[in-house]
């Protein structure tokens, strides 16, 4: 992680093992990679995050190979070590004939257990036709 102008820089790496078997219809038996850029920047009780992404979708069944993803998000601290957090999130739609990419809403908890240790739940929320309507997400965050 690298500091510039009062931001965090991170990049986060990530890739996957090709799993499973195509033909009997259990996964698509293809690796895939992704690259996540990620800005935070603490103001006092609050503190602001900006993420962009992207995923190689390595699959044979039509979908969209290159997905781009944002989000931002803003968390304040409403008790020691407990704060609220709310997402803006969009994603390119897997779905090559999709009319728009689906954008999405997470309001939650994060609760720091330990200085290297996050726990946290929240819903989802679509925001147009394209995302989920609902969804409950929960989250462990280990710092070392």
């Amino acid at each position: 992680m690298a500091s510039r102008g009062g931001w965090d820089l991170a990049l986060k790496p990530g890739f996957s093992l090709p799993a499973g078997d195509d033909a009997k219809g259990l996964g698509a038996g293809k690796g895939q990679a992704w690259v996540i850029g990620v800005a935070g920047h603490v103001d006092g009780p609050r503190e602001y995050y900006l993420n962009a992404g992207y995923k190689n979708n390595s699959n044979s069944g039509g979908e969209e190979r290159n997905i781009f993803s944002a989000s931002a998000m803003a968390a304040h601290k409403v008790l020691p070590g407990l704060f609220a957090a709310a997402e803006l999130a969009i994603e390119t739609n897997a779905d090559k004939g999709a009319a728009s990419h689906p954008v999405q809403t997470v309001l939650g908890l994060v609760w720091e257990t330990t200085p290297s240790l996050d726990l946290s739940a929240g819903a989802r929320f679509g925001l147009n036709d394209s995302a989920d309507d609902f969804g409950l997400v929960a989250g462990l965050t280990i710092r070392f």
